[in-house]
């Protein structure tokens, strides 16, 4: 026969229970709809497309499938025959082009001279123009007293039409030769240019003999390699893969009821799957906008809104990046992996201020 303290003791274990119930299926309820943790997280870096400067076919091969590498770590190395005969070209170019701007510069010297005989010889003839059309005038004189004959004044006449003549002449030739000195200046300009040019097509050749050697521009992990000895390189085309591993970062996708919680420089935590110790980070940064996939711009750059609507609204996901503090050394960090992350809450300002 059941005592009533029997009773009570079961209706009050019960209620315990169902008290317990309550209050567990309340916190399950608080902890998976509104704490902001998220199991959607994946383990993200840079991955960078090397790509030759270069053109040519692939004569070595530095690196190997999955292998670390430094910024400066030779990749592999492009045929440079080609890269050469250029570079010897523009040498080539740089001492022609030396030796016709000494030419020039000569040439600028020898019109110089030129162009002072010149004004040498306008003297000359200005001096014996001079002179004839003085002796024109005492002919003149002399024949108005009958002291010489008209011939003598023809004579005379002829020799200042000659003096005024060469006079042209030299003047001619002055002009003539400082055209030449303009003519051996342009020469000068012309190959200190054609200098200048080989100069240029030394460096880029330089710089394409040098760009032959593929180095690592970042810290990371050489991944799907599949490059070979004999592959044509093509300048710009990517021949394999690097993982930057200064670039690794968790993105976690957290449903927007959560994101109230979530503030830049929280710090967080990020269990890894098939790992039991977690790793410990911070917010850096929360994606500002996703996709709106009801409303999808058309031709006509008018909204397009999607005549439908479900009535079980899911939430959506905001992307969160983390940034981890430190990675232990023995931890091999593959791009992709799943990854679990909690963030804590921020304190009220009435925590914060006692």
């Amino acid at each position: 026969m059941k005592t009533p303290l029997k009773t009570a003791a079961r209706v009050l274990v019960t209620l315990i229970i169902v008290a317990a119930a309550i209050i567990a299926a309340r916190y399950l309820w608080l902890h998976y709809m509104e704490k902001p943790w998220t199991r959607d997280g994946r383990v993200r870096a840079t991955i960078l497309n090397v790509a030759p400067d270069v053109s040519g076919l692939v004569t070595a091969i530095a690196i190997k499938d999955n292998q670390p590498v430094r910024v400066g770590d030779l990749l592999f190395t492009i045929d440079t025959e080609r890269y050469k005969l250029a570079l010897a070209q523009a040498r080539l170019a740089i001492e022609t082009a030396q030796a016709n701007i000494k030419t020039a510069q000569d040439g600028v010297k020898t019109a110089q001279d030129a162009v002072k005989t010149a004004q040498d010889n306008v003297k000359t003839a200005q001096d014996n123009l001079d002179y004839q059309q003085h002796e024109l005038d005492r002919h003149r004189r002399l024949r108005e007293t009958n002291a010489n004959t008209q011939e003598d004044l023809d004579r005379a006449q002829n020799a200042v039409t000659v003096a005024t003549n060469a006079l042209a002449s030299a003047q001619n030739a002055v002009t003539a030769a400082q055209n030449g000195v303009t003519a051996a200046q342009n020469a000068v300009t012309a190959a200190e240019n054609a200098r200048r040019q080989a100069l240029a097509a030394l460096a880029t050749a330089e710089l394409n003999v040098a760009r032959a050697e593929v180095r690592s521009p970042v810290n990371g992990i050489v991944t799907n390699l599949q490059l070979e000895v004999g592959d044509y390189a093509a300048a710009g085309k990517p021949m394999l893969a690097i993982v930057n591993t200064d670039t690794l970062y968790v993105a976690g996708y957290f449903e927007e009821t959560k994101m109230r919680y979530i503030r830049v420089g929280a710090p967080a935590t990020v269990e890894l799957m098939g790992y039991k110790q977690p790793l410990r980070g911070r917010v850096e940064s929360i994606a500002p906008a996703i996709t709106d996939r009801d409303n999808v711009q058309n031709a006509d750059l008018v909204a397009n809104v999607n005549p439908t609507f479900s009535w079980v609204r899911l939430p959506q996901r905001i992307p969160v990046r983390i940034t981890l503090d430190k990675i232990p050394e023995d931890l091999q960090l593959t791009a992709g992996m799943t990854a679990t992350i909690i963030i804590e809450e921020p304190k009220s300002k009435n925590t914060s201020s006692n």
